[in-house]
């Protein structure tokens, strides 16, 4: 399986998003970069965060969520069951 990786930059701020292997558990590694002062290099800093594949898809909808529209704008199931 061909490994994906996402790069995202905002202004000095280098994150990338990869699927890794961590402890014989695969998960996503989602982890600030910088250039490092020694080689110039792009490296990991130790600010970042790696959440188990099978948490993923739940932390994905919960960043959906709280970046989407207002909860108080979303119908619920409910509501929409009410209008019928």
């Amino acid at each position: 399986m061909e490994e994906k990786e996402r790069v995202i930059t905002v202004g000095r701020t280098i994150i990338k998003v990869k699927w890794s292997t961590y402890k014989g558990k695969r998960g996503l590694d989602v982890r600030k970069w910088f250039n490092s002062r020694e080689t110039g290099k792009l490296v990991p800093s130790r600010k970042g965060i790696w959440i188990p594949e099978d948490a993923a898809d739940e932390v994905a909808q919960a960043i959906n969520d709280l970046t989407g529209k207002p909860s108080w704008e979303r119908k619920s199931v409910a509501e929409l069951e009410a209008r019928k």
